[in-house]
């Protein structure tokens, strides 16, 4: 088997520094083009092949080589024998296959690494043999699956279906030899019949796939920076509506994987910057909400409120967020503010006052501001209670209730201060009976039933005295 083969042009480490020294220059990855910056509307085959090699991340320099040995294969190839043969774009493939594909390998997308080793993918064979079609004048196109990649050609008025990743590929639903081969790619062949599962597209298009295919592979091993420049890069070559989706869905990893890391603001400002080139996207409104929801919940749990603040306008401002979120991020902050309070201050009257405040400035929704005041009424009480001042907890519990409405702190509090200060007067009444003083205890009990009208603690006293009265 005569195969075209080259030494990689420089070694491992070289380009390990090469790539090292670039990933250094940014701390973010560029949304503008530096590969494609000029793409031509009318391409030659050369031109394909220049595509081809800088899509698969050859640097200019390193792509004379390549293509010298691109243009030599194509110059050895049978011009006759392809030309005379019934189905040229059939024999072209069978030549292929003789001369440079090799074997099969899903993730080898790489178009220098054919003539390196043979191996080959669905994207890298297509390729080069549109390219090889465009050399000897056979009418090529893509052709675009769900997950998988193809050509088809014209001969005599009738476009074929070329699986390029088999010898047996060419006119493929009409050979068994096909069904045989193609079933160890692991693809499934969409027949030209049913169309609303294929998309026939440009050669450019198709090259285009190898950045997509790289972005892939980037984002795979972790490295978002990189899928983002090579989606940008796929963009620039192949403007069309798939890969600006497939773009944008790129530029949202790489936020999201930010945001796992802590760097929300670092994502805001990337998407910012994706937006004012690329446009709006409503893909942004979502995640821009969640990465500023995330940066406040993070300042506020540092007690950075008044940073909190400002952010969440700024947000506001710049339509990261919208009128109802900036609301709802600002009542994060009011909440973790009045949290420290209640923590900070011991004295439940002055840090009532700032809960106030917070209320009347807008960052405390109304039932967090009912819970706040409840919770330090709760305080309030229940120092009373403990310095002996019951029925003064159970009238700030009563009247509370009046302003705040029902609460089942109140409720119960009202039934334990309640209780509590008919046992105070039960005791205090036993203690003077015990010591023969019988009218006294008695005006304690109706001082009691005078502030707990029908007390049945205190009504049972009452029985009892009247009992002891008794002649």
């Amino acid at each position: 088997m005569d195969h075209f083969r080259l030494r990689a042009p420089c070694s491992l480490a070289v380009c390990l520094v090469w790539l090292n020294m670039s990933v250094s220059l940014f701390s973010q990855p560029s949304l503008s083009p530096r590969v494609f910056t000029s793409v031509k509307t009318e391409v030659s085959y050369q031109d394909l092949m220049e595509y081809a090699f800088l899509a698969s991340g050859l640097s200019p320099e390193q792509i004379p080589p390549y293509r010298e040995a691109f243009e030599g294969l194509l110059s050895s190839l049978p011009a006759d024998r392809i030309s005379t043969s019934p189905h040229p774009a059939e024999e072209l493939l069978l030549e292929l296959h003789q001369r440079l594909f090799d074997r099969y390998q899903e993730q080898q997308t790489y178009i220098h690494r054919i003539f390196d080793s043979g191996v080959y993918n669905c994207v890298s064979s297509a390729v080069v043999y549109a390219v090889a079609c465009v050399y000897f004048g056979i009418p090529v196109e893509g052709v675009l699956t769900a997950d998988h990649a193809f050509c088809r050609v014209s001969s005599d008025g009738t476009w074929y279906d070329v699986e390029t990743t088999t010898p047996f590929g060419f006119n493929p639903g009409q050979k068994k030899e096909f069904t045989n081969a193609f079933g160890q790619t692991g693809f499934t062949y969409v027949p030209p019949g049913t169309y609303r599962l294929r998309t026939n597209i440009g050669l450019v298009r198709l090259i285009s796939i190898i950045l997509k295919n790289r972005a892939g592979e980037a984002e795979r091993s972790g490295d978002y920076m990189k899928a983002v420049e090579l989606s940008v890069e796929r963009f620039a070559l192949s403007a069309n509506e798939l890969s600006y989706r497939e773009m944008v869905q790129v530029f949202l990893n790489y936020a999201s994987f930010l945001n796992t890391r802590g760097r929300y603001t670092d994502a805001i400002s990337f998407l910012e910057k994706a937006r004012e080139r690329y446009g709006l996207d409503d893909s942004y409104t979502q995640t821009l909400s969640s990465l500023v929801y995330n940066h406040v919940v993070t300042l506020s749990g540092r007690k950075a409120h008044d940073e909190a603040r400002r952010f969440t306008h700024e947000q506001h401002q710049n339509g990261n967020i919208g009128e109802k979120e900036k609301a709802e991020f600002l009542y994060l902050v009011g909440d973790s503010l009045g949290m420290s309070i209640l923590e900070d201050n011991q004295d439940p009257a002055a840090a009532s006052v700032l809960i106030d405040g917070l209320y009347a400035e807008g960052i405390l929704s109304s039932p967090r501001y009912r819970d706040y005041k409840i919770a330090l009424i709760s305080r309030e009480a229940e120092a009373l209670a403990a310095a002996g001042e019951v029925y003064k907890a159970l009238t700030l519990v009563r009247n509370s209730r009046e302003v705040f409405g029902p609460h089942q702190f109140f409720s119960h509090a009202e039934k334990v201060y309640t209780h509590n200060l008919a046992v105070s007067y039960h005791n205090a009444a036993a203690d003077l009976i015990n010591k023969g003083d019988t009218e006294a205890a008695e005006r304690l009990i109706l001082e009691g039933l005078g502030l707990l009208p029908g007390n049945p603690i205190l009504r049972a006293d009452k029985r009892t005295i009247d009992a002891m009265k008794s002649p």
